[in-house]
């Protein structure tokens, strides 16, 4: 019989997601709270000081933006593709047991019939 400590519904809710995931998911938190404001505040600092004008503050704005969606795109797509790969997992993982249940089901059956 197949080790069925790898099917998805016999784990808690908190080992569902692989911890690296979650630590990913939880930077990206971090960094979507933290970056506009420290972008906001060394903009204006340098601004303020006349290191840069508006127009490269909002350059720099869009080019860190587009860093940003495009990089977050690729982790997201992995991501996805990772879980996928777990569900695929998990649902062979119950395929193998309920085959094996049907066959243990069918010797029950077969050892009744012979003791009839």
């Amino acid at each position: 019989m197949k080790d069925n400590n790898n099917l998805l519904f016999l784990k808690s809710v908190k080992e569902r997601i692989p911890n690296d995931i979650r630590k990913q998911a939880e930077w990206w938190g971090l960094y979507a709270k933290l970056s506009p404001a420290v972008f906001t505040a060394v903009a204006f600092l340098l601004w303020f000081f006349g290191f840069v004008n508006e127009m490269n503050i909002m350059y720099a704005a869009l080019g860190i933006f587009a860093i940003t969606a495009v990089t977050w795109w690729f982790w997201t797509v992995h991501t996805i593709g990772r879980i996928g790969n777990k569900i695929e997992h998990a649902e062979r993982g119950v395929e193998d047991v309920l085959s094996d249940i049907k066959l243990i089901r069918d010797i029950v059956r077969e050892i009744r019939n012979n003791q009839k």
